[in-house]
């Protein structure tokens, strides 16, 4: 990942937002087996507790939507957490393992 646009510049570790304001962000996450983790979204390294997925019952595919303010400048990033084994990604050929999407609405 990498580039940037008039709102946004990205990075291997996150997206940092140039321009302030409300943003709808989604998170999709699909690995290669059923695990009990935790995910959610990061900004500026602290946890966005409205887009948190708990730790609970093992699954393989985790999404979340939010639409939250974010001041000019903040780094967004996902997070998933609590995992108690190795977790892998789906990888290129198998389909998506990873996606953030973020459109600034106002």
């Amino acid at each position: 990942m990498g580039g940037s646009s008039g709102n946004y510049n990205s990075s291997s570790d996150g997206i940092i937002v140039l321009k302030g304001g409300t943003y709808y962000i989604t998170y999709h996450v699909n690995l290669k087996e059923d695990k009990s983790i935790g995910v959610r979204l990061l900004i500026d390294g602290s946890p966005l507790l409205k887009s948190s997925i708990p730790k609970g019952d093992a699954k393989s595919s985790y999404s979340g939507t939010v639409i939250v303010n974010i001041p000019p400048g903040s780094k967004i990033s996902l997070q998933l957490y609590d995992a108690t084994e190795s977790v892998e990604l789906l990888e290129m050929n198998e389909g998506q393992g990873a996606s953030l999407t973020i459109l600034k609405v106002s």
